[in-house]
């Protein structure tokens, strides 16, 4: 194998890592969007359905009352989160990760990343690949 064939392998293999992202489970997906949330866009996190007195803190009701999506907004599911518009909405954790995780971002950011993924098993796996693969490609330029 060559140096531009290994070239071609390497961005082969970097695409799939956006699969990769996709087939995690919430939790997983969850565990990495909020790495990269607070490395990059922390309007997007996600709380816990107590934290909304916090999130109102300060406020006066009507301004509460108004940061509110009311359409988008049940006081039964578990989650809240701000929504593009600036409102608080609620939902699941997968509604919640449907709405915000854009795995070609989070991709992008994994491989530019010096984040020390742990117990992401998946995005471990695809690290230690794309390293092997890289060093390969650095025998032709030795």
């Amino acid at each position: 194998m060559d140096a531009q064939e290994l070239d071609t392998q390497i961005e082969q293999y970097k695409s799939t890592l956006t699969q990769t992202l996709q087939n995690l489970d919430d939790k997983d997906k969850l565990t990495i969007f909020e790495e990269y949330v607070e490395d990059n866009r922390y309007d997007e996190q996600i709380y816990d359905m107590g934290m909304l007195n916090e999130l109102v803190d300060g406020l006066d009701f009507a301004s509460a009352y108004n940061s509110i999506d009311h359409d988008n907004f049940n006081l039964n599911d578990d989650y809240i989160w701000y929504d593009r518009l600036g409102n608080i909405v609620s939902g699941s954790l997968h509604e919640y990760l449907d709405e915000n995780f854009y795995a070609d971002e989070v991709a992008k950011w994994i491989e530019n990343s010096d984040y020390s993924f742990k117990n992401e098993e998946p995005i471990i796996e695809w690290l230690e690949g794309l390293e092997e693969l890289e060093d390969k490609r650095a025998e032709y330029d030795d």
